[in-house]
């Protein structure tokens, strides 16, 4: 295959696949592409279909994953006068479900409401409770264009809330963020496989894992349990919020699982002060799985997040039971691995002899063209001619 002068030029650097001579007999094909793929398409090597060294065939392997577009906005205000019975002893407010509609490629359109509670100690020494209701509707800028058959999922966050008095009564001033992530499935190529049809080749081969999408996930559930914490007189939950921790696969369904933690301002039944305590209660929520690329077994990933939309608490004989309803939004993904080409050595041409005449091969029934061909060193259309294949299979016989 190699002359005296190297096939291998200096212009058949091509984009994912370097082709250099280290000798003038030995060449050596690397591609880009690392033991480990990231999970997002946009930082997958892209490997083109051919090589442009003579004789070199590549397999293209073509992975689903997911296309991500982000968008948020932050420093939003909300405001809402209030009329506490008494001092005011604390405010807190959740950002509930968001609605996301895409207005254009490149911005989307995010409607949810905001729950502002505000704890007054009373004249009587009891704690009265004031919630408040807000709707938002705002418009979010992506930092790209979506694309066709995109979903959206969007989050908030509370970041400070403001409580001013006078002589009219209280105003609540409430700052947060939103944030929006639009996620599409997207085909990737990498580079499975290749040999020469010349030369005797040295391979080395590598799992490239990565995160394909398998569906959106969005809704609401309610939490009510038991704090372990005993029930007083009077108490009130002053602050609460959601994290997701597991997420598996199982009959078609995706499963989260995390926990409302919060704390709760109570009033001592044998004292009479009041005492702040903290609670930790678990939650699951169920959600079909609209795709899925390798079934059960394979690693779930969630990538989203969980809020606190309403949260209360009741009081009575026993433990303090807490009421909380929490909206999930976000994407399941699947960790997926693929066969990728990691280098490809072509060995001195003499190391073995090339095989010449006309070769009668009996193919197994999981043997394909390009099995063949890689055995033989042969190009796979050498395989692929019409006496070798029918609707699109290998014949029983083939002639090469």
């Amino acid at each position: 295959i190699f002359d005296e002068v190297p096939i291998c030029r200096a212009d058949t650097r091509v984009e994912g696949v370097i082709c250099r001579v280290l000798c003038p007999r030995r060449l050596s094909l690397r591609t880009k592409m690392s033991t480990r793929v990231t999970a997002e398409s946009e930082y997958i090597p892209r490997i083109p279909q051919q090589c442009e060294a003579q004789g070199t065939e590549m397999k293209i392997a073509t992975i689903q994953t997911a296309g991500f577009v982000r968008g948020g906005a932050r420093d939003l205000t909300a405001s809402v006068d209030v009329a506490p019975s008494g001092e005011v002893l604390s405010c807190s407010a959740y950002v509930g479900s968001i609605s996301c509609a895409a207005v254009s490629s490149a911005e989307c359109r995010c409607r949810g409401g905001i729950t502002v509670c505000v704890l007054s100690k009373e004249s009587g020494g009891g704690i009265s409770e004031k919630v408040t209701k807000l709707e938002f509707d705002e418009t979010v800028m992506l930092d790209g264009e979506t694309q066709s058959g995109t979903s959206a999922a969007a989050s908030g966050v509370i970041t400070s809330a403001e409580v001013r008095e006078d002589a009219a009564g209280a105003h609540i001033e409430v700052t947060y963020s939103l944030t929006v992530e639009c996620a599409s499935r997207t085909e990737a190529a990498v580079t499975a496989d290749a040999y020469n049809c010349n030369v005797p080749t040295a391979a080395e081969y590598g799992d490239a894992a990565y995160l394909s999408l398998i569906s959106p996930i969005s809704g609401s559930i309610s939490v009510s349990e038991g704090t372990g914490i005993k029930s007083g007189t009077d108490a009130e939950v002053i602050f609460a919020d959601a994290e997701v921790g597991d997420a598996t696969y199982d009959n078609g369904r995706v499963r989260l699982e995390g926990r409302v933690t919060g704390s709760v301002l109570q009033r001592n039944a044998d004292s009479g002060a009041y005492e702040v305590q903290s609670f930790s209660l678990p939650w699951r929520f169920d959600a079909g799985a609209e795709h899925i690329n390798a079934g059960v077994g394979g690693e779930i990933y969630f990538r989203g997040s969980a809020n606190v939309v309403s949260v209360s608490c009741r009081t009575g004989g026993g433990d303090l039971e807490v009421d909380a309803e929490v909206s999930v939004s976000g994407f399941a993904m699947e960790t997926c691995r693929e066969r990728v080409l990691e280098s490809l050595e072509l060995l001195p041409n003499d190391a073995e002899p090339c095989r010449r005449g006309i070769v009668v091969y009996y193919p197994d029934r999981d043997e394909g063209i390009w099995d063949v061909a890689k055995k033989f060193r042969v190009p796979t259309s050498a395989v692929a001619s019409g006496e070798n294949v029918t609707d699109g299979k290998l014949n029983r016989v083939v002639v090469i």
